[in-house]
């Protein structure tokens, strides 16, 4: 016995919006043309879009700035980082910089059974939050 009606769940990711529409794109109208060719109906459904997080270069320099000025060692990743993050919204309604606190090269990855969250970061977290709000310098200097 055939099956009357089936269901395909894929997720797809990509390091660019432009390039994720485009490969989206390339995969419904691969599977048009191959329903088409078959007889069969077809329809899509998109969920949980997630637009790339973009940096705006004057953000990032302010992120630079406070972390300098704190004395922070600043490691800046050599190639996009393409996490499944809501930030990328918030780039679009107004500048805005994705950064990280880092646990070291050497601490079990986020998401494994071996992480355990340091808690020495929140200090790290607030002190840079604070200082990206002036309110780590004298009053003079605001």
């Amino acid at each position: 016995m055939a099956a009357a009606a089936g269901e395909l769940l894929l997720t797809v990711r990509a390091v660019y919006e432009a390039e994720l529409l485009s490969l989206r794109d390339a995969l419904v109208a691969l599977a048009q043309r191959k329903a088409t060719e078959e007889g069969l109906e077809m329809r899509f459904e998109y969920s949980d879009y997630f637009p790339e997080t973009r940096n705006d270069p004057g953000c990032t320099d302010h992120v630079r700035a406070v972390a300098k000025r704190q004395g922070r060692e600043l490691v800046e990743l050599k190639a996009p980082l393409r996490p499944s993050e809501d930030f990328g919204y918030y780039g679009k309604k107004c500048p805005a910089t994705y950064f990280f606190i880092g646990n070291g090269v050497d601490y079990p990855a986020i998401h494994t059974t071996q992480y355990d969250f340091r808690d020495e970061n929140i200090r790290v977290g607030v002190e840079m939050f604070r200082g990206l709000a002036g309110m780590d310098q004298p009053q003079s200097a605001l």
